[in-house]
């Protein structure tokens, strides 16, 4: 690869500065260089301005908060038996690094619980397995990862021997990337012949899902539904029976759990019904009016916070596969490394909430936060591992509670993945039992 053909060709983009360095790479690395500036092309490069230039923080106009559904044993009972049938899989989005975590490998294998620490993948595999048993099926789970994480991620997974899984209820596909951008709209280094881009948001998850042919192989084996849950959840249920129950009650498309906003300010999407049309609103691209406006009883006026745990129906996706990407993209600041030094860049992302405007058969559930939700996203402070710790060890204290009729000792302690599907036999073992003295419980601890 010459010198030249790539300054040609960076010229045709009006990018000359991707050139810095360039003569210190090897042609290999050259070619490499040319081959991912000509897949993106000029055209990815003028979508990137165009939606940069339009940017705006619009006021909710004549919106309103959706109605929802709570819990119900009616719900979990329906969907337990579509999960015993073998009609529900799950996706895990897992594209994401531990970059502002201070975590260095994918964020899936952060250990997060406060005496085993077990990582996020831990956690989410073991639940998978214990559900299993009791199905009495292999359930089926596939993981999105990204370019950045798709070796470690399988070879973690691997070297761990899917944590009791059997190979076969594991399928794994990538998403895609997109050039990183300057607050000018112009790409960026990540070093000389290296230019920086990362994963281009989950939006594209069930494109992809289609597209490796995992939602054919699901199809075939009877699976009619597909929950997703992102990894850095913890709280999060791969086989949600409430999703998969309201799926079947309400003859729904898609089914989302939700919980109350805490904070005005909290980093999360918002629910909003607009033209009568369900939508969340991305945190970045909610204006400060419509994050802090209260009703006459000084309630929020958009109550319900996206846990970012949601189902979708497989006819549902197999009608409107040709849609996918045509849903909008959204802008993100991220702090990144450029040319040995760190600076915030446009990051552009598509988000697979935005695939609510392809129907009106949305179903919400509302559930307590404790129960479902605590997300993996900073160093320190909120949603930190060290608050995700903390939420574990009170959802560990709750099930105890539910188990026994006991109050839980005011202790560290974490419980066996048993625990989060209690057989009968289980439930009749710790009626009034006490927690023994250890800061590890098993299911029938000696």
């Amino acid at each position: 690869m010459e010198n030249d053909s790539v300054q040609q060709f960076v010229e045709t983009i009006s990018q000359q500065h991707l050139l810095q360095g360039l003569e210190s790479v090897n042609p290999l690395q050259k070619q490499v260089f040319f081959d991912c500036l000509k897949k993106y092309g000029k055209e990815t490069l003028l979508m990137q301005r165009s939606v940069l230039a339009s940017q705006r923080h619009d006021l909710l106009p004549k919106a309103e908060s959706p109605p929802y559904t709570l819990s119900s044993n009616e719900l979990k009972q329906e969907g337990k038996r579509a999960v015993i049938n073998g009609k529900v899989a799950c996706l895990i989005l897992s594209g994401g690094q531990g970059s502002r975590l201070g975590f260095d490998g994918p964020k899936g294998i952060c250990p997060v619980s406060a005496v085993r620490k077990k990582t996020l993948f831990q956690i989410a595999f073991e639940k998978v397995k214990v559900l299993s048993g009791i199905c009495q099926r292999d359930l089926q789970i596939a993981i999105m990862t990204s370019s950045k994480n798709d070796l470690q991620t399988k070879e973690y997974i691997e070297v761990n021997h899917y944590f009791g899984l059997k190979k076969e209820q594991v399928s794994f596909f990538s998403q895609g990337n997109l050039p990183f951008i300057s607050k000018e709209g112009n790409w960026l280094l990540e070093a000389p012949g290296c230019l920086a881009e990362g994963p281009c948001g989950n939006g594209a998850a069930l494109l992809h899902l289609h597209d490796s042919s995992i939602l054919e192989k699901w199809k075939k084996s009877g699976i009619e539904y597909v929950n997703v849950i992102p990894v850095d959840n913890p709280l999060a249920d791969p086989f949600d029976f409430e999703l998969a129950g309201i799926h079947i009650l309400k003859t729904a498309d898609i089914a989302v759990k939700v919980i109350e906003r805490q904070d005005p300010y909290e980093s999360v999407g918002v629910f909003a019904k607009v033209n009568n049309k369900l939508r969340i609103v991305e945190y970045s691209d909610l204006s400060d009016i419509d994050k802090t406006s209260l009703d006459n009883n000084g309630r929020l006026i958009f109550p319900l916070a996206n846990t970012g745990i949601m189902s979708f129906s497989i006819k549902f996706i197999e009608m409107n596969i040709d849609k996918i990407s045509s849903i909008p993209w959204h802008l993100a600041l991220k702090k990144t490394k450029l040319l040995d030094k760190n600076e915030k860049v446009w990051k552009f992302e598509r988000y697979i909430f935005d695939l609510f405007m392809f129907t009106d058969a949305i179903s919400i559930i509302k559930c307590d936060r404790s129960s479902c939700y605590s997300a993996l996203k900073n160093a320190e402070g909120d949603k930190s591992v060290h608050s995700v710790a903390r939420d574990l060890s009170i959802r560990f204290k709750q099930i105890y509670e539910e188990l026994s009729g006991l109050s839980a000792p005011d202790r560290e302690f974490e419980l066996a993945s048993e625990f989060w599907y209690p057989s009968q036999e289980m439930i009749d073992y710790w009626k009034d039992k006490p927690l023994p003295n250890q800061n590890y419980i098993d299911a029938y601890p000696l």
